[in-house]
């Protein structure tokens, strides 16, 4: 995540750590039976509690996603090279190089699975826990092309057992609103333009339906905390504030997690202190450098790793057991062994693909530039 010359190492050990705690939590549910207070003990307790944190790492996602896409715009329209097609081409681009390969490895990975695994507790849907995982119905070329689109779980199905791919769709309609209330709430033009623009975030927010724009207002917080960012002057007191907005966070982010949802603990407040945490922590210094390389490393690899684990987690659990271990060692060494199985091929997918998104979109803007 970079601006000029400066990187948000901060933000990058955000994402990375994020992308690993979804697909931490989705492996133990695959691999470990659910958490009991009687059979798991001090380690066990400790465990379950570390791995289950996905559902806040969609949020945490959430926020990064708005703070990086505001600044993306609000950069290219103070420099002068905004433009629809250049923004479509950097979005779509970075989406589609991960998704179509994540597709068709699902459509693989599922095909497969149920052809060698037909008993698996996975694949007939028997993890009560995770519900849409089931790939029976969601294998059709329809559901397939939905997903292309960004229309799962708006239009259409996740694709097969992709069940983390409902966010993605989220992402796409909120970086096609956004801009378009950008421009009619900040810049200078014709009232009719801002009428325009304003009716179409209307029609798309009344389209993608109410769970979609309630995280939205989460993704705005990390708009909020852009801009919150670029006026911030911490000087004497920021590692004051810092600690204290920390603090509040892990708060949150335990209250969330452990099943409180009174009025000000929830997915709203979660997002307004991890939009606060980004504006304060952002541009901070890293001064160690391998955490630096560390986070660098998860944060590249970050999307590929949420949006490929899933079918490659059930296809090697199923293959590796027929019924879920209780804790212990058994259970501990089956969960590591699909965890190292599945991260190493993300890799090697990220090294096929993602690694090339700055390549290929530099490649389609020359071959536009040079057809027109």
């Amino acid at each position: 995540m970079k601006e000029g010359k400066k990187t948000y190492y901060w933000l990058d050990l955000m994402r990375g750590v994020a992308a690993l705690a979804v697909m931490a939590g989705h492996i133990r549910t695959l691999t470990l039976t659910d958490y009991h207070p009687g059979n798991s003990g001090v380690a066990g307790k400790l465990f379950y509690f570390a791995t289950g944190f996905g559902h806040q790492a969609v949020v945490i996602f959430f926020v990064l996603s708005g703070f990086l896409i505001t600044m993306s715009i609000h950069k290219a329209v103070n420099n002068g090279s905004w433009s629809p097609a250049n923004y479509a081409t950097d979005r779509l681009t970075r989406l589609w190089i991960v998704l179509l390969p994540a597709l068709l490895l699902t459509l693989c990975f599922d095909r497969l699975g149920m052809l060698l695994f037909p008993d698996s507790i996975a694949y007939t849907g028997q993890i009560t826990t995770l519900p849409d995982i089931n790939p029976a119905g969601k294998l059709g070329w329809a559901t397939f092309a939905g997903n292309v689109f960004f229309l799962q779980k708006i239009r259409t199905e996740v694709f097969g057992t992709n069940s983390p791919l409902w966010s993605l769709s989220y992402e796409f309609w909120y970086y096609c609103i956004f801009p378009l209330l950008f421009f009619a709430l900040f810049r200078r033009y014709e009232n009719s333009v801002r009428a325009f623009t304003l009716l179409a975030a209307a029609g798309l927010l009344w389209f993608i339906g109410p769970e979609a724009r309630s995280y939205f207002v989460v993704w705005l917080m990390g708009s909020a905390a852009y801009f919150l960012h670029l006026k911030l002057n911490l000087n004497r007191f920021g590692p004051i504030l810092i600690a204290m907005v920390v603090a509040v966070f892990i708060c949150l982010l335990a209250g969330t997690r452990v099943g409180l949802y009174p009025v000000f603990i929830n997915d709203f407040s979660l997002g307004i202190a991890t939009a606060l945490l980004v504006a304060l922590t952002g541009g901070q210094a890293m001064t160690a450098s391998f955490l630096r390389r560390t986070s660098t490393f998860f944060s590249n690899i970050s999307y590929t790793t949420y949006l490929l684990h899933m079918p490659l987690a059930i296809f090697f659990s199923s293959w590796l057991l027929r019924q879920r271990n209780d804790w212990g060692a058994t259970g501990l060494g089956v969960y590591a062994a699909v965890f190292v199985i599945v991260f190493l091929v993300c890799y090697v997918i990220w090294f096929l693909f993602e690694r090339n998104t700055y390549r290929a979109k530099s490649w389609i803007k020359l071959k536009t530039k040079t057809a027109t």
